[in-house]
């Protein structure tokens, strides 16, 4: 089983990038294990093919967080605002619908050392990190949030480190490195 470490916070592209700095420092560094397999996954990328296929939306629409709070002008919607329709129209379905999918994608990369999970925002989704993988949660938060997030519901008591995003790369880098090397002797006592 894998060692699964998410990350969670306002700002999905904050937490895109410290899932790329976590993956480069335990990669690089060799503190966890060598040699490591390392996958990143999100629970949102679903949502997003699905967004793109139903509103027509182009890659950088979808996937370009720059892009994702223009108007699309055939829809008067932007691509967050068309996502957040479908994702609650799916979730109204089946409010397990995105861990369930996680879960069989998990199960894809059972000879992965570490996944991170980039991208989690709904108290399920840390059950599934936490309990199912015995995983950890990193929330990243943001000094400076200016644009609509996503919102997020993961109870408190659920995140094991909290990293601020002050807006210096380098500060940031440094306190995501921080925060995994937290759980490097948990990796090694579990997996």
């Amino acid at each position: 089983m894998p060692f699964v470490i998410g990350f969670c916070g306002a700002n999905a592209e904050d937490n895109f990038e410290a899932y790329h700095v976590a993956a480069r420092h335990v990669i690089e560094t060799g503190l966890w294990t060598n040699p490591l397999t390392v996958a990143g996954l999100s629970f949102e990328s679903p949502l997003m093919l699905a967004t793109q296929e139903i509103y027509r939306l182009t890659g950088d629409q979808t996937f370009d967080y720059t892009k994702k709070d223009e108007v699309d002008p055939r829809w008067q919607l932007t691509p967050r605002q068309m996502m957040k329709q479908v994702g609650n129209a799916m979730r109204a379905v089946d409010k397990d619908l995105f861990v369930k999918n996680m879960k069989l994608r998990l199960a894809e990369l059972n000879e992965k050392e570490i996944v991170f999970v980039y991208d989690m925002f709904f108290d399920n989704e840390a059950a599934l990190v936490k309990e199912e993988y015995k995983g950890v949660i990193i929330q990243i938060g943001r000094l400076d949030e200016t644009s609509e997030q996503p919102e997020q519901t993961i109870l408190q008591s659920s995140i094991d480190a909290t990293v601020d995003n002050d807006g210096n790369p380098d500060t940031f880098r440094h306190n995501v490195t921080n925060a995994i090397d937290l759980f490097a002797s948990k990796f090694r006592s579990c997996c």
